[in-house]
């Protein structure tokens, strides 16, 4: 068992800590680990990196932390419907607990979101009960995403298009794309390069690009072409809140594909989040075609994307700066605020692993 812990946590565990392997092999016995603090308690809230649990539950220092993560894994399954003895099955199967620092960015915003939510169902209980909240048998419970056997989440939701089903043995073009997220001069590049098919949508871009530059889909975002004079976006002309974001001349992504306008348009810009606005530019490169393609791939990549919410160019410019100057004022702020979130490598195989899971 993989317990995933980022680098708070293992700064409070005794237990030995391990470097992470190339190969985690199952990934329903991985787990993502973070310590936060609730009622005045330090708390361990954890989420399965494949499966829809999570766990949460007071720090006890002077307690074996093995045995307190095994017993919230325990009842975080029990409560999701798990007969105990499959869920001793499960617990047996999983061998040596492992405790290993974070390295996939995308789980680490999953955690976080999960963190928040557990903050604010706590923070309304509160108000219901007068502030008065006991703690039961060191494990805290509230709504969670929890459901049913183990089994893998809803990925993100493949885009109802028309479109000719693709088999195995039917030939398929591909075109190469190279992306660059365009930062202030001297926080160091962030690329990403893919390997794409042709016939997907400018939906189906936008889901590979959160995966591959790590944001978390938070926010809304743009396709622009033929010097901003084609707009593709979201259009949800039944939702009156998009009223202002769906002019008459946006493209809904979901019927608009890449074939469309590729490889004719040799450049393409993709904004994300209109506060920060992150402003990626999509070079695009050779149209081969290929056999037994079902999925895209990232080929290449370079740097850590920015967190998210950090103030756009320059509020993360500035973050940068402070983070890079342990001396400065804002440093322990600032490092507490980006997490373990700010700064991690680019990590191909991991970006690849969750493409396979998008259904295009």
């Amino acid at each position: 068992m993989y317990i995933q812990c980022t680098r708070k946590l293992l700064s409070l565990i005794d237990e030995p800590k391990e470097g992470l392997p190339a190969d985690l092999g199952d990934e329903s016995f991985c787990w993502h680990a973070n310590v936060i603090e609730l009622n005045g308690e330090q708390c361990v809230i954890m989420v399965n990196n494949v499966a829809m649990f999570l766990a949460l539950f007071i720090l006890e220092p002077f307690v074996d932390f093995t045995k307190q993560v095994r017993k919230a894994i325990r009842i975080s399954l029990e409560d999701s419907g798990l007969p105990p003895g499959a869920v001793t099955k499960y617990l047996a199967s999983s061998r040596a607990f492992r405790f290993c620092p974070t390295s996939d960015r995308s789980q680490i915003g999953r955690l976080n979101q999960v963190a928040h939510m557990a903050k604010e169902h706590l923070a309304w209980v509160e108000t219901q009960n007068e502030g008065d909240h006991p703690l039961p048998d060191n494990v805290l419970e509230f709504p969670s995403p929890n459901k049913g056997p183990m089994q893998k989440p809803k990925e993100r939701k493949a885009r109802q298009v028309p479109s000719k089903p693709v088999s195995n043995e039917t030939p398929r073009k591909m075109v190469a794309l190279d992306v660059e997220l365009g930062l202030v001069k001297g926080n160091g590049p962030v690329k990403r390069s893919f390997l794409v098919p042709l016939d997907i949508t400018f939906g189906d871009l936008h889901d590979i690009l959160q995966i591959g530059f790590g944001w978390q889909n938070l926010h809304l975002h743009e396709f622009r072409l033929k010097k901003r004079l084609v707009r593709i976006g979201m259009f949800l002309p039944d939702d009156p809140f998009m009223d202002d974001f769906s002019p008459q001349d946006l493209l809904d992504e979901k019927l608009t594909h890449l074939s469309d306008y590729i490889p004719r348009v040799g450049t393409v810009e993709y904004e994300y989040d209109f506060g920060d606005s992150w402003i990626h530019t999509i070079k695009v490169g050779q149209v081969t075609t290929a056999v037994d393609v079902v999925h895209p791939e990232c080929t290449a990549g370079v740097g850590s994307t920015p967190p998210e919410d950090c103030g756009g160019l320059y509020g993360y410019s500035h973050l940068c700066k402070v983070l890079s100057d342990p001396s400065c004022e804002e440093y322990e702020e600032l490092l507490s605020w980006a997490g373990d979130e700010f700064g991690l490598p680019f990590d191909k195989a991991s970006i690849n692993k969750s493409l396979k899971r998008l259904s295009l």
